[in-house]
């Protein structure tokens, strides 16, 4: 368990907290003051979003794992907040107090951290100030965040008053893609008590930043007394006569214990050899004479002729002049994935061409012998990428862990919380993108019934479509886990039709419907969601009120009901459409027959133009009311006012002189 801080004073008021400090302070001194410094870390919810191409809680995370150990001769702490809770202003916890040698303990805590809450950094700072001894503690507070104090707490303010209780407490602040409005709350911490700001773009920057608050930290300690240098104990002589082989990355190194490829063969009979094999330092009893001995570590190879008397042998050093990279990719990151990281290592090039691969490998933890030269390491997993470079030097060993986070997440929906999965869905996965339309940038896309994918850890946008449906949601993908979402599209099915009786004031006209969503305010227009010609169409809905337009033909005959659908239900709706339907036809004379190449219009009684027709005997389905009807033939016009009741079928025969 980690330990919790000494004064347990959390939540206190000022004045008692000022109270206890200078208590603390007047005690008597128990050991020189050294340096103490507290990690402030925040665990907010953002802390899943990306500055840059990186996680933000990765930046902060790895950077302090690699900073720790150069921490081990200063007292460390680490105190956190909005980890643990959701929405809770008061998270905020010393899990280690200032303390040599915690540094390994707080990496394995690190490695189980988990932003989900609200921002309290000044909650974080004064839970930091409370852990120190004041007695012993030149204090230091290092604030990892990336966004102000959103509990409305002024940190400026509670800087002020820290400083003013321990006027040797320096607090430096490193602010993670912080915005630009908030960045006076990071630099007045800094300003108050003499500290930096730093803002990285990086992860390495962040690296970086710790480095030099070490520095700082550090000038006034000690150096430690130089180690004495123990002269190295010559290899004692091999007691049988023969040969003592040895293979070293580089002159005077230490010997290569794994991966060596040995052949020793007499020079007077090169093609057969006294002994192939892969001991890391083989002894071999041979007979006077001598010997071409050669060695390999993958492209790294040495060799010579070697002379054995009929005295001990002296060991024989080979020097391959070269590095070996051990990468390195933490099992917690992708053990429960269904697939592995592919690894490559590229051979350095002029900057503008495209690196060669030298080495492809599925293994997790590659070993590479090198040649001395820069390179790349890369790792890709489902759309995660990765690449690192490296320098290497004769003698280098680089332990190379690759930042790659990657988790899985399988998606599925249905129409209902209990339903079966749904078919016929088409998800989308989006991440936010400022510069992207609508401010998300697509990610992948897939209409398989439960598709699944391979994504850097981060938070995610998830949009499911099926037909007219649409439902979105948020989910956070993390490092090494699987994430099954199921998006509930909470749909019922709707029927339309026409009544019988409108269905024959409507004719053979044709029938069309419009669906339209319904807002709580009746004078803002819903947004449309279904549009179709079928006179009997099934449609999917969301839950929620609906307002259905069934219109027969082109002009007015339109009828409008509201609905509730409700998910998982099916419901038919039958419209009854008050409609009349209007037969035109145009003679001459009375009895004679109809004219051909007539132009009609149908005005209301307002004057404005319904309908019109270039048929010279049309069919139109009119809502119940007056009209006028008028029709042009060849430079004659003639008008009627007529009248349409409902369910009507009504022959308008007009005469033109």
């Amino acid at each position: 368990m980690p330990r919790t801080s000494r004064l347990t004073v959390w939540g206190a008021p000022a004045c008692v907290l000022a109270a206890v400090l200078l208590s603390v302070a007047g005690a008597a001194a128990q050991g020189p003051v050294e340096p103490a410094v507290m990690f402030v870390l925040d665990g907010s919810g953002s802390m899943w979003g990306r500055h840059g191409r990186e996680v933000k809680f990765y930046m902060a995370r790895d950077a302090l794992k690699l900073a720790l150990p150069k921490y081990r001769q200063i007292k460390v702490g680490l105190t956190a907040f909005g980890h643990r809770r959701q929405g809770d202003c008061s998270d905020a916890e010393t899990t280690f107090t200032p303390f040599k040698g915690d540094q390994e303990r707080m990496s394995a805590f690190l490695d189980r951290f988990n932003p989900k809450g609200r921002g309290p950094v000044v909650a974080g700072l004064k839970a930091a100030a409370q852990s120190f001894d004041s007695s012993r503690d030149r204090p230091t507070i290092v604030l990892i965040s990336d966004n102000a104090d959103n509990c409305r707490a002024d940190a400026c303010a509670e800087a002020r008053a820290l400083k003013t209780l321990m006027p040797k407490l320096t607090i430096h602040a490193i602010a993670l893609g912080v915005p630009p409005e908030e960045m006076p709350q990071f630099s007045c911490l800094a300003a108050i008590t003499g500290g930096k700001v730093f803002q990285p773009e990086a992860g390495k920057d962040v690296q970086a930043a710790l480095e030099e608050v070490l520095r700082l930290v550090s000038a006034s300690v000690p150096a430690p007394a130089p180690a004495v240098k123990q002269k190295k104990a010559p290899e004692p002589a091999v007691a049988v006569q023969g040969l003592a082989l040895k293979a070293v990355l580089k002159a005077g190194g230490e010997p290569v214990q794994a991966g060596l490829k040995w052949r020793v063969a007499p020079t007077e009979t090169a093609n057969t050899a006294v002994y192939e094999g892969s001991d890391p330092r083989p002894t071999l009893a041979v007979k006077p004479g001598k010997y071409l001995v050669q060695v390999r570590l993958g492209p790294l190879e040495a060799q010579r002729v070697v002379e054995v008397t009929d005295k001990a042998a002296l060991p024989a050093e080979f020097v391959l002049n070269g590095g070996i990279i051990n990468v390195k990719l933490p099992v917690s990151r992708i053990g429960a994935l269904s697939e592995k990281p592919i690894i490559t290592l590229y051979g350095a090039v002029k900057q503008g061409e495209r690196p060669q691969p030298l080495a492809i490998t599925a293994e997790v933890s590659p070993v590479y012998p090198v040649k001395p030269g820069s390179y790349v390491v890369g790792a890709r997993l489902g759309l995660a990428r990765v690449e690192v470079p490296v320098e290497i030097a004769a003698g280098t060993v680089v332990d190379l862990e690759l930042p790659l986070y990657v988790g899985e997440l399988q998606l599925s929906a249905a129409l209902t919380e209990d339903g079966p999965p749904a078919e016929n869905v088409f998800f989308t996965v989006a991440e936010d993108d400022p510069d992207a339309l609508a401010g998300l940038r697509e990610i992948v896309r897939s209409a398989a019934a439960m598709p699944e994918f391979l994504l850097p850890a981060g938070n995610y946008h998830l949009i499911a479509r099926h037909g007219p449906l649409e439902v979105r949601d948020r989910v956070t993908v993390r490092a090494g886990a699987k994430l099954q979402k199921s998006i509930v599209l909470q749909a019922g099915r709707l029927t339309l039709s026409l009544s019988a009786q409108a269905k024959e004031a409507g004719g053979r006209d044709v029938i069309s419907y419009r669906v339209m969503k319904v807002t709580p305010n009746p004078t803002q227009p819903g947004e449309e969601v279904f549009k179709t010609s079928d006179p009997q169409p099934t449609l999917l809905l969301q839950q929620g009120r609906y307002r259905i337009l069934a219109r027969i033909g082109l002009a007015n005959a339109i009828s409008v009901r509201d609905v509730e659908v409700r998910a998982g239900q099916s419901q038919r709706i039958e419209i009854d459409a008050e409609a009349g339907l209007l037969r035109l036809s145009l003679t001459e004379d009375a009895g004679s027959r109809t004219l051909a190449d007539v132009f009609w219009e149908v005005r209301d009684r307002s004057g404005k133009s319904l309908w019109r027709s270039g048929q010279s005997q049309p069919v139109v389905a009119l809502a119940p009311g007056r009209y006028m009807a008028i029709a042009e033939h060849r430079g004659r016009r003639v008008e009627r006012e007529i009248e349409v009741r409902p369910g009507e079928d009504r022959l308008l025969q007009l005469t033109v002189k």
